[in-house]
């Protein structure tokens, strides 16, 4: 199996910051347009935060950690899998 790689860490301050990373990771064709939107939407109320996104091939299951409050799994179907008790070590 692939090891899983971080593409892209951020401090992101609000919705407007969280739009621009989502839309670069969508430029570089790290993320399919769906999951930038399904991520938008799950991410949104956890802000600010300290963001870490992470995968382990392109426009594959993509996991987005807000360091210390939550983790998102975005599916590559877009499917939003919410793990609350996961906090980075």
């Amino acid at each position: 199996m692939a090891k899983i790689n971080d593409i892209f860490q951020a401090n992101i301050t609000d919705y407007k910051s969280m739009s621009h990373m989502l839309e670069l990771l969508w430029q570089r064709e790290l993320i399919t347009r769906n999951q930038m939107h399904a991520t938008a939407t799950a991410l949104a109320e956890y802000l600010p935060a300290h963001v870490m996104v992470a995968q382990r091939m392109p426009k594959s299951v993509t996991y987005i950690h807000a360091l210390g409050k939550v983790r998102l799994k975005v599916s590559n179907r877009s499917k939003v899998t919410i793990d609350y008790n996961y906090i980075q070590p």
